[in-house]
């Protein structure tokens, strides 16, 4: 799970320069590649480069723990990677890029009112369970699952609220965060305004939620993440550490989705974060080196 202690303060203006910024490098990088929203099309043949990597990548995950999930997508070239991508997966708080979508969607295509703004920040950039349990009972647990549905997110659905106890968990899989990631670098996210807002959200997560993908990349590269850690037992009754993470990686020229989940007994949760810290580095020098 996702707590909101430890954020890091930074002034206004440079959370506001720093998005901006980001914003502007998505619209151009969108523009120049002339590719659809996700999952509109096909992905492009892959490269000699991308088919070592995808090997490189599923050979380390198969000696892993556990059960582990990938999606990688670059936006400039088309190509992708999914190792397990669409198994459903235990979403922790990547859930709440679906509560996302459904609150924007019924404000901007419902007319419902937009007074849960502040909730909605908070849930995304500090994964705050108790701002997405509002919107969670704002909303109703079916319309978001209707969202979800809708939008063919076939993998996800929310269960339970954020760290309710009822015997059962929210899931999702990589692929669906993935085209989640996708349709908001391209603002199709339900429309332009509520991808922007994502975007933002996402652009000014708190530094302890940044340990993971983030962490696998230069500190002069920009990301927009969003997270998910939990302590949890498994359809299968098994005591599991649950971390993942879900993000864009504005590198210049080269931006690209990556979404990494992982479901293992016994390991920990700082194991787990530079295991997944370090398949994001390996995805970087390959795409980057």
């Amino acid at each position: 799970m996702d707590n909101t202690a430890g954020k890091g303060k930074t002034t206004e203006t440079a959370a506001k320069e720093t998005t901006v910024a980001t914003a502007a490098a998505a619209a151009a990088a969108a523009a120049s590649t002339g590719s659809t929203a996700a999952g509109a099309k096909n992905a492009a043949p892959r490269s000699a480069k991308m088919n070592a990597l995808d090997k490189k990548l599923r050979e380390e995950i198969k000696k892993k723990k556990g059960t582990w999930s990938l999606y990688m997508y670059r936006f400039d070239t088309g190509e992708e990677i999914a190792i397990n991508a669409n198994v459903q997966m235990i979403s922790a708080s990547l859930i709440k890029l679906y509560i996302a979508g459904c609150y924007l969607e019924r404000v901007y295509k419902a007319g419902i009112s937009d007074k849960y703004d502040r909730q909605l920040f908070k849930m995304l950039s500090e994964s705050d369970n108790a701002s997405a349990n509002t919107l969670i009972d704002a909303l109703t647990r079916d319309t978001v699952n209707r969202f979800i549905s809708n939008h063919g997110f076939k993998a996800s659905k929310l269960n339970r609220k954020m760290l309710q106890k009822n015997g059962t968990e929210n899931y999702t899989s990589a692929a669906d965060c993935g085209r989640v990631l996708r349709q908001v670098y391209k603002w199709a996210y339900v429309n332009a305004r509520s991808s922007g807002r994502v975007m933002k959200a996402l652009c000014e997560q708190i530094a302890r939620n940044r340990q993971k993908i983030p962490a696998g990349v230069p500190s002069g590269i920009e990301t927009a993440n969003k997270t998910g850690e939990l302590f949890t037992t498994d359809k299968k009754g098994v005591s599991v550490d649950v971390q993942n993470d879900a993000a864009v990686i504005f590198v210049p020229e080269h931006p690209y989705v990556l979404v990494v989940m992982s479901a293992v007994p016994s390991v920990g949760e700082a194991q787990l974060r530079k295991e997944i810290a370090t398949l994001s580095s390996e995805v970087y020098k390959a795409i980057c080196g």
